[in-house]
């Protein structure tokens, strides 16, 4: 895939994410963004137009710190190949930004018939809503993302 096919579908993500958020949310979400990435550890069962990075596979709960924009596409765009899948969901915001998880698998390729979202114009991202609080359900109506954010984050390590 071209890097700049690529970035137009990194950002059609970004905002297929970012529009869906307010639904479930009550806070405020700046039109400013920074990106936050784990990619899975390598796979070895690989189509022979696949390609895995061992020394790009993070544990569970490992992201890298926030980033702009250019960087997480330069992390996730190699050789004209990206992951197969990359589920993203705002995760949290501050007075700046609003934060983007981005999990996305250690199968990269160039092929877009491998891609898990290509029958639905998104490549290989799958648009997923914020992740909700324990018990949640709609009848509780709209959350804020600093619960999940103080009950969780301390289990996140930042690398990079």
């Amino acid at each position: 895939m071209k890097k700049s096919d690529f970035t137009l579908l990194f950002r059609k993500a970004a905002e297929s994410a970012y529009e869906v958020t307010p639904r479930f949310v009550t806070d405020n979400l700046p039109s400013r963004w920074r990106f936050c990435i784990n990619i899975n550890e390598p796979y070895e069962d690989l189509k022979t137009t696949e390609k895995s990075y061992p020394n790009l596979g993070m544990q569970p709960h490992e992201y890298t710190v926030p980033l702009e924009e250019t960087e997480a596409i330069d992390m996730l765009w190699i050789d004209g190949g990206i992951p197969v899948w990359i589920d993203i969901n705002v995760y949290r915001t501050d007075s700046e930004f609003t934060y983007f998880d981005l999990l996305a698998c250690n199968r990269f390729s160039a092929d877009h018939s491998d891609y898990y979202y290509e029958d639905r114009g998104m490549g290989p991202f799958g648009i997923k809503s914020p992740i909700f609080p324990p018990r949640w359900d709609d009848d509780k109506g709209r959350f804020s993302l600093q619960t999940r954010v103080d009950l969780f984050d301390h289990l996140r390590t930042k690398i990079g």
